[in-house]
């Protein structure tokens, strides 16, 4: 079995030299097995091993033996231990999850920090190849896609698994041939837990029809993962493609183009937006995924709520996905200005004069780039006039009166992109950064005009020397 290890982890390049590796050791015959390979194999190929062990303290006084095994085990080998306790079952309540799921998220949680604080860079955990099978058939039972028959993954990020290619009876053998000790969990056989349901009845089943179903759907699954693979792989190109916005944890998607693809990539394009707002997506459902995709079909302004706090709204061109407290956060400022005045915003990084003459001398200041430079009729520096963010009541007079929303509505301007600079009279608009100047104010060009100019921070003795 040694060899067939090794093989695993060169055929997937799971380790290299100078590798600082921890082992996640629960005592049982899987775990326990591995630690013996990894042990006769670690000057091989050069790696510093060391174990993590966490108590879950199910089990009363048997958790504290197998704790007691796994410290003494570590001694005899002189590797490393490192041990964590915590009480799942309080876990479990708490956040209203499955024993099974309590202990995996905190195993994971503390192999991850631990790792973190020895300085490595490989877990290694004890899945074998009836484990993949197993959950498989988990995933099937409770609904999956494509992805779901891959089983678990060989690789995952710092995640290694050597024992991925071996049977359960493998691994049980090695241990007899090898006169290996390890101890046995009793929770194994309660079939109040759904794996151990799968694994001693529904794969027992499964076997009288064919007695090979472990290694027919181990190696079914390397088809499923080869296909899987390559589409996600075209679902991340379509992506690109209806990608247009990503700024501030916000995407928006091309929705002409998002509504073109085909509905099986179309759920991955999904799913690839999704995870640049969650750490994974196990809680994201295909009703979730299929409801986004019945979304981009709907009259503009829609929305859902997704947990975590994801809003997906439906725009004019756009599907849009944001973080909530990103929109509760919505940019507001507000600041008073009037003639000869020189202000800073610093929620825009921007500068802003009003001058009754340009403050740059040449006739070609219009062409800079970083500037922006509007004129209006010099009436308006008599007025108590305000920089800032936009407010209910704000309207717009040119020939006759519309209010701010409807104009922003009819220019079919997003929601999130509404918090530009706006140049106001109480509630009168004058001017909107990139959209609009009150006619009734706006100016030609001469010694009757007043000039206000904005532009980004930058050096402006270096850029306009001598000008």
């Amino acid at each position: 079995m040694i060899e067939k290890v090794k093989n695993t982890i060169d055929k997937y390049n799971m380790l290299n030299n100078g590798d600082i590796v921890l082992l996640a050791l629960s005592g049982g015959c899987d775990s326990v097995s591995l630690l013996y390979v990894l042990n006769s194999l670690k000057d091989f190929y050069k790696i510093d091993l060391n174990v993590f062990h966490m108590n879950h303290n199910l089990r009363g006084e048997d958790s504290q033996r197998d704790e007691e095994f796994v410290k003494k085990l570590c001694k005899t080998l002189k590797i490393p231990i490192f041990i964590h306790s915590n009480d799942v079952k309080y876990y479990s309540i708490s956040n209203k999850i499955t024993i099974e799921e309590a202990g995996r998220k905190l195993r994971y949680e503390y192999l991850q920090k631990t790792i973190k604080d020895i300085k490595g860079n490989k877990i290694v955990t004890a899945h074998n190849k009836n484990d993949s099978v197993e959950t498989i058939i988990f995933n099937i039972i409770r609904g999956t896609g494509i992805s779901g028959l891959k089983g678990i993954p060989k690789v995952k990020d710092n995640i290694i698994r050597p024992l991925i290619d071996c049977t359960r009876i493998e691994i049980e053998n090695f241990c007899i041939l090898k006169n290996i000790k390890y101890r046995t969990d009793k929770t194994n056989l309660d079939l109040i837990y759904t794996r151990n349901k799968i694994r001693h009845k529904v794969l027992k089943n499964m076997s009288e029809i064919n007695q090979n179903v472990v290694e027919t759907i181990f190696e079914s699954s390397k088809n499923f993962e080869i296909e899987d693979n390559f589409l996600e792989f075209l679902a991340k190109e379509e992506y690109k493609k209806c990608l247009e916005n990503l700024k501030n944890k916000n995407i928006a998607l091309n929705l002409e183009k998002f509504n073109s693809i085909n509905i099986a990539l179309k759920r991955r394009v999904v799913r690839i937006v999704l995870s640049n707002f969650y750490k994974n997506l196990e809680n994201v459902s295909q009703v979730n995924v299929d409801d986004i995709i019945k979304l981009a079909s709907n009259e503009t302004g829609k929305k859902i709520n997704l947990k975590s706090d994801v809003i997906v709204t439906k725009l004019y061109k756009h599907i849009v996905f944001e973080n909530k407290t990103f929109i509760e956060n919505k940019l507001e400022f507000c600041y008073n200005i009037k003639s000869n005045d020189f202000l800073y915003i610093k929620e825009l990084d921007l500068y802003v004069t009003l001058f009754s003459k340009c403050i740059f001398e040449n006739d070609d200041y219009l062409e800079l780039d970083n500037i922006i430079t509007i004129a209006f009729d010099e009436s308006i520096l008599k007025q108590d006039l305000q920089i800032r963010t936009r407010k209910t009541g704000d309207i717009l007079q040119n020939n006759g009166t519309q209010k701010l929303k409807s104009f922003f509505t009819n220019k079919k301007i997003p929601l999130n992109e509404r918090n530009m600079p706006i140049l106001a009279h109480e509630n009168n608009i004058l001017w909107i950064m990139n959209y609009y100047i009150s006619k009734l104010h706006e100016s030609k060009i001469n010694n009757k005009s007043a000039f206000l100019q904005i532009w980004k921070k930058v050096n402006l003795s270096d850029s306009y020397n001598g000008r």
